[in-house]
């Protein structure tokens, strides 16, 4: 079959209605970590995968691995899969599907969307993963009742994704919600965005990681200069830190970070709830704590005290019921 006629049909729109028996594959990319499963219209996972995303593989090989672990993900219930969502990093150009996430490398303008639906012959829906997210908690989580809903991944990256009335907001070129890159100190570390101060550079697991590297070289007494390069990771961080006062004072500052970054877009956009997921926020207490403290003196404005905070439902699946909810958008 001609490839551009192959492409074609294997996006055709998914059917208004799935009966009972029709089944999404959701498939959720992130730099540390990616995940696919099977999931039922009204958000139960019939079968979930997950492996760590290959450390620099080339774009080709990152691709192959995606396809093997959706395929092996939707094996047993092919014929019953109607389409795929696909939550994967940004910025991206939406809704095409070309992707540069910043923490995958090895894609640099990958037109992944038109890529799966050749390789797995199936009608794609792809959104930044923190949209998808967002979504999966507002239709089945979380964020279930919430008008005006942030969710938010604190993982490797800090993302963010909008769902206003139901849907999902995209913004003016499909990159809204990036509240990882909204400036949290004007002195603090240089973000991989280029930027000075971002959120990203104090709560995600990268910045974890690179503050850490900073301290270490500078001297601080701390149990986490005896890891390995590979060792010291933001889990490592946030493992350390009950026990270990500059490991405390790393998670202490991201708590601060997110609830900056919480503060400010609850001030902009009129939120009324905030629902967390991702690795780190696993991390409870010491992480969630000094969040919510500085959450009480940042959000001051009458409509923003009493703004609905909470923890994803869905602790290790969230992202693939996320990235099947966007076939249902």
């Amino acid at each position: 079959m001609d490839p551009v006629i192959a492409a074609h049909d294997a996006r055709r729109p998914l059917p208004s209605a799935l009966d009972g028996q029709s089944l999404l594959l959701g498939i959720d990319i992130g730099g540390t970590k990616t995940a696919a499963g099977v999931v039922t219209a009204d958000g139960r996972t019939l079968s979930f995968h997950f492996e760590p995303t290959p450390r620099d593989a080339d774009a080709e090989t990152l691709f192959a691995f995606v396809v093997s672990l959706a395929k092996s993900a939707r094996d047993g219930y092919r014929d019953r899969v109607m389409g795929a969502g696909v939550g994967c990093g940004g910025p991206m150009i939406y809704p095409d599907g070309i992707v540069s996430p910043l923490f995958i490398l090895a894609w640099r303008s990958f037109p992944l969307r038109e890529r799966l639906a050749l390789a797995l012959n199936l009608p794609i829906t792809l959104d930044n993963d923190a949209n998808a997210f967002a979504l999966g908690e507002a239709m089945f989580g979380a964020g279930r009742g919430a008008r005006y809903m942030l969710g938010m991944i604190v993982s490797t990256g800090v993302g963010g994704g909008i769902v206003a009335d139901g849907r999902v907001f995209h913004g003016a070129t499909g990159n809204a919600g990036h509240i990882g890159h909204t400036i949290v100190s004007a002195e603090g570390p240089r973000c991989s965005c280029g930027a000075i101060g971002c959120l990203t550079a104090y709560a995600s697991g990268t910045g974890l990681v690179a503050r850490a590297r900073a301290g270490i070289q500078g001297g601080a007494t701390t149990a986490l200069a005896a890891l390995s390069e590979g060792a010291l990771t933001g889990q490592a961080i946030a493992e350390a830190a009950h026990d270990d006062a500059f490991a405390a004072e790393l998670m202490h500052d991201a708590g601060v970070a997110i609830a900056r970054g919480i503060a400010d877009a609850a001030s902009l956009l009129d939120l009324d709830r905030v629902v967390l997921g991702g690795g780190l926020i696993q991390a409870g207490g010491i992480l969630l704590d000094p969040l919510r403290n500085e959450l009480r003196e940042r959000a001051r404005l009458p409509f923003t005290r009493n703004l609905d905070l909470r923890i994803t439902a869905y602790a290790r699946e969230a992202g693939v019921i996320g990235a099947a909810a966007l076939c249902l958008q």
